[in-house]
């Protein structure tokens, strides 16, 4: 089974970032059916720790970002550069940004080598001098996005769009434990399921479907995490209108 939030261009991320960690809460299953939570477990036990998720050596060039640049630019006129441009046998690699007009680069955009297509972005979004988003690019179009949410040095967001720039599939670890936790898979840019591990023990103990409306319409629950649902909730207009407890056999429990 493919693993859904694989990372596709994982040697494509920022200067020395590694490959992140790959988790079966993105285990592909179609919509319209909720499985046994057991199909999902091997997997996401599974943890990828040949490479460090620390991103904190990919930080932004610093006030010295002047060095070595083939063009400095003044954009808002304050005299001081705020735009330098790096190139290579005479065509543009990259350019870095000081957005903020602080003194200091926040954002350095990497072109594909002997095009003017944008290959990656990286950003430094609270200003501390390290890289906290990445943004990564295919064909032009803008395939992926790593974040640095917390600001901990490790990527802990990734979201994965289509060539439409829809949003397909997104995971979070929300703990910081390097494992992603949550797990969510798009449908025309919608909401369509959840896959959560809420106790923090790698293994998913909870599953979501979504309605057009981006409300719930059927959660599967392993309430005792043995690897099986024990509770299965359906919904209407977001409100819960039936409940099972399942037995051994994920069969509906006789009171």
């Amino acid at each position: 089974m493919q693993r859904e939030l694989a990372m596709r261009q994982d040697g494509a991320g920022a200067p020395g970032a590694a490959p992140q960690t790959t988790s079966a809460l993105a285990a592909s299953r179609p919509s319209g059916g909720m499985t046994s939570i057991a199909s999902e477990l091997a997997a996401l036990r599974e943890r990828q720790a040949t490479q460090p998720m620390n991103v904190r050596n990919a930080a932004l060039p610093g006030s010295t970002a002047a060095a070595g640049a083939s063009d400095v630019e003044d954009r808002d006129g304050d005299g001081r550069p705020d735009l330098w441009r790096y190139e290579r046998d005479g065509k543009l690699v990259r350019e870095v940004f000081d957005d903020d007009a602080d003194g200091t680069p926040d954002r350095t955009v990497h072109y594909e080598p002997g095009s003017k297509r944008i290959a990656r972005v990286e950003q430094d979004d609270d200003g501390d001098g390290q890289t906290d988003t990445w943004v990564i690019y295919e064909n032009g179009k803008m395939n992926q996005r790593r974040a640095d949410t917390n600001h901990d040095g490790q990527v802990d967001a990734w979201t994965f769009y289509d060539e439409n720039g829809q949003v397909t599939r997104q995971a979070q670890d929300l703990d910081g434990d390097g494992t992603r936790d949550r797990a969510e898979v798009f449908e025309n840019g919608k909401l369509a399921r959840r896959t959560e591990d809420l106790d923090g023990d790698g293994r998913p103990d909870r599953s979501t479907r979504f309605d057009a409306k981006g409300q719930a319409l059927e959660t599967e629950e392993d309430k005792d995490g043995d690897g099986q649902i024990d509770v299965r909730s359906y919904y209407a207009d977001g409100r819960l209108v039936k409940r099972q407890i399942l037995g051994e056999e994920g069969q509906e429990a006789t009171p």
